[in-house]
């Protein structure tokens, strides 16, 4: 590493030459009633035709955004040796949260909210998490690391010169009370905030971080501690210890290995993946084969090169490295399909996306109705709809010319109106017409665009109807004897599903438990297809009926919690603070904060990823007893007025307003489901009409002849 340092210096001392390039912008902040002022070094050779990396680098308390430029001028020399934009926000003593106690220290919202998209917008960035890193000394070092972990969607890179990283070992010092409120009256919320206490949160491969500090220096001891904390939970880090205190002397030379850190980082990313949006594929890390992929073929139809994976081609690209090769022949009575998945196999959300877009180019010009069909599968193994790729290609493919195409999301739903697209795993491509011809296509850069006019839906449901009027399949049974729960036979691990006893549609759950000493019983409810549910985006609430076949007081019901995608759950709340009792054969509606939940564990992350429910056991009273719930949703606290929402594309307009479903350019039957899949309205439309009819607040699917349009109702 003092090697690589070393001739990191003599290339500073040949590029000191150029002028220098230091421009002050004001930033309004969303949350704050202010302009924030930042410093951005650009590269001195800065050039609006190359995309950027770019380095957000923090000050300490009592400093400000002129700090790293005035103090370390050399910064300025390695902007242009590494080849990254530098930006440097003013934090004031913020430690860069967003306070709970004072309205004008929002600046976690700020720099996630407005700075970054400001710097996107108005300098050549590369414009995702593998163009930027977080760095900064001592209180701007806990808000690097702070702010990675808890936005790893929005860094790659993070890291600590000297960084407070346990804010409950300065309690009494450096204004935190102003940002935080005493520490006596909130121990969790402190404890939550810290970055220790943050760390729990990060799983290995998650972010890149490296962080040093200065043996003599005051947060030497809790840096170590969080050295230690990482290394036992299995996550990648470098951490370095070396002569020095908390001074500048000290990061004047750590600013040096942060950066050349990074800079090395950031030509490693740049080799491997560009994403755009959510990345499905950009490049192959090698030649051969592509491993998140798979392929089958059922005679006589043939895919020549069948080895189960894509082949990675180095010769055809539309960018990158490379691309991947499709080669196959469709024949009668055979059956051929290949998948590309994301990166490692990841999940990708696409509840918040509007398109699929990739390139394709054919060896051979391609017959438009000879190419493929494309479709979704889901981590359930769920199926969405199927389009032929012809459909967004115009006239025949050509030869040798990379086309793009582009498919609504929508369009995948108009034959599966409830599919999961909340945790798709790859997307598909197979046989359709059985032409007898060999055809070869080379695929690259796929992505799935966010879409810019998403809306936090006002309602999702999480149990609304089971399938199945035996047992409802995404819930989970488990329990320690002699505690017990009932299920239904041939299904130990479900809930079971009762129709004649429901508060509305066709039937609900029945919970019927016996609490013992020594035992524990659990029950997972989650939603329909295990769809994940993405709370972060309003302030919700959870609503559902509960019904007894007695009459009981509330500390014998149930505690709640929920669980996140891939382990980790909320704290804990009791049903009877909820409902004190409840009467025998009456439904009662329970209404909770999801507030609530966070504040019984701030630490929990995964709210974006809610999978669902459980009840468990609570007070042991030896005693059976048996609940019905039924109508289980979150809803937007206070969120009951109509809207007019709609989507407008190809000439096709419909919207929900003042009681009437709304539409243009519409013919033959209409079909309206919510997210449960249940089919809730269905009319004839004639191009240009309205239709009347009363639906709840949430999120529909319209399903028209040829398209599907979701509207919300709120």
């Amino acid at each position: 590493m003092r090697k690589l340092i070393l001739l990191f210096v003599v290339c500073l001392l040949a590029l000191t030459s150029y002028a220098q390039q230091v421009e002050l912008v004001k930033v309004q902040a969303s949350k704050m009633t202010k302009e924030v002022e930042n410093n951005v070094i650009k590269p001195a050779d800065y050039s609006d035709a190359v995309d950027y990396p770019v380095l957000y680098l923090l000050h300490g308390y009592g400093g400000n955004h002129n700090d790293w430029v005035n103090i370390v001028p050399q910064i300025k020399d390695l902007a242009t040796a590494c080849q990254m934009i530098v930006v440097c926000p003013n934090g004031a003593n913020s430690w860069y949260f967003d306070s709970p106690i004072n309205k004008d220290i929002q600046y976690e919202t700020y720099i996630i909210k407005d700075l970054i998209p400001y710097i996107d917008q108005h300098y050549s960035t590369i414009a995702h998490r593998n163009g930027r890193a977080i760095s900064g000394l001592s209180m701007g070092g806990h808000g690097a690391l702070y702010l990675a972990i808890r936005h790893k969607d929005m860094f790659a890179m993070a890291g600590a010169m000297s960084g407070g990283v346990d804010i409950t070992k300065t309690s009494q010092a450096f204004e935190l009370a102003k940002v935080l409120g005493p520490m006596e009256e909130n121990e969790e919320l402190w404890k939550s905030s810290s970055v220790l206490g943050q760390a729990d949160n990060l799983r290995n491969g998650e972010l890149d971080i490296c962080f040093d500090c200065g043996t003599e220096d005051m947060f030497a001891e809790s840096n170590a501690e969080l050295h230690e904390k990482l290394t036992a939970n299995g996550v990648a880090h470098e951490y370095t210890t070396r002569p020095g205190n908390h001074n500048w002397d000290y990061w004047t030379n750590s600013i040096y290995y942060h950066m050349l850190y990074f800079h090395l980082g950031f030509n490693r990313l740049a080799s491997t993946e560009v994403p755009g949006g959510s990345v499905y594929f950009y490049d192959a890390p090698g030649d051969g084969t592509y491993d998140p992929s798979w392929t089958t073929a059922t005679a006589p139809s043939v895919l020549p090169e069948l080895t189960g994976k894509l082949i990675v081609d180095s010769d055809v690209k539309y960018s990158g490295k490379n691309s991947l090769r499709l080669r196959w022949t469709s024949n009668e009575g055979g059956s051929w399909a290949a998948s590309i998945a994301a990166k490692n196999w990841a999940n990708v959300d696409m509840s918040k996306s509007s398109e699929i877009r990739f390139w394709v180019c054919a060896k051979e010009e391609i017959e438009n109705k000879a190419l493929p069909l494309i479709y979704l599968q889901n981590s359930q193994y769920a199926l969405s709809g199927k389009v032929k790729m012809g459909k967004y290609v115009d006239g025949n493919l050509p030869a040798s010319t990379w086309v793009e195409i582009v498919v609504p999301l929508a369009d995948l739903l108009v034959d599966a109106p409830s599919y999961n697209l909340s945790s798709n795993k790859t997307i598909f491509f197979s046989q359709d017409i059985a032409d007898g011809k060999e055809h070869t296509l080379n695929i690259d850069y796929v992505t799935v665009m966010d879409d810019p006019n998403y809306q936090p839906p006002t309602e999702m449901v999480l149990f609304a109807d089971s399938k199945d009027n035996t047992y409802y399949d995404p819930s989970w049974v488990n329990l320690t004897a002699p505690s017990t729960v009932d299920v239904p036979e041939g299904h130990a691990e479900k809930l079971p599903v009762v129709t004649d006893i429901k508060q509305e549609g066709e039937n609900a759950l029945r919970l019927t438990y016996t609490s013992m000493e020594g035992g524990v019983w659990k029950a997972l409810v989650a939603g329909l297809g295990w769809n994940l549910f993405d709370l972060t985006e309003a302030d919700y609430e959870l609503c559902f009926w509960v019904r007894a076949t007695e009459t009981l007081s509330g500390d014998v019901l149930p505690v709640m919690y929920f669980e996140g995608n891939g382990g980790g759950t909320t704290g804990k709340l009791k049903l009877g603070d909820y409902v004190s009792a409840l009467n025998a054969d009456e439904w009662t509606e329970v209404v909770v904060p999801i507030e609530d939940f966070r504040k019984a564990d701030p630490a929990f992350s995964k709210w974006n990823i809610v999978k669902g429910l459980f009840f468990s056991q609570n007070a042991a009273d030896g005693k059976a007893h048996t609940l019905y719930l039924d109508n289980m949703k979150f809803q937007i606290v206070g969120g009951s007025s109509v809207e007019e929402v709609g989507l407008a594309e190809n000439g096709m307009n419909l919207f929900y307003s003042n009681g009437s479903i709304c539409y243009d350019g519409i013919e033959g039957n209409v079909a309206v489901y919510n997210l449960a899949g249940v089919k809730c309205v269905e009319f004839a439309a004639s191009q240009k009409g309205e239709f009347k009819c009363s639906l709840e607040n949430g999120v529909y699917v319209a399903v028209a002849e040829n398209a599907s349009r979701k509207f919300i109702v709120k």
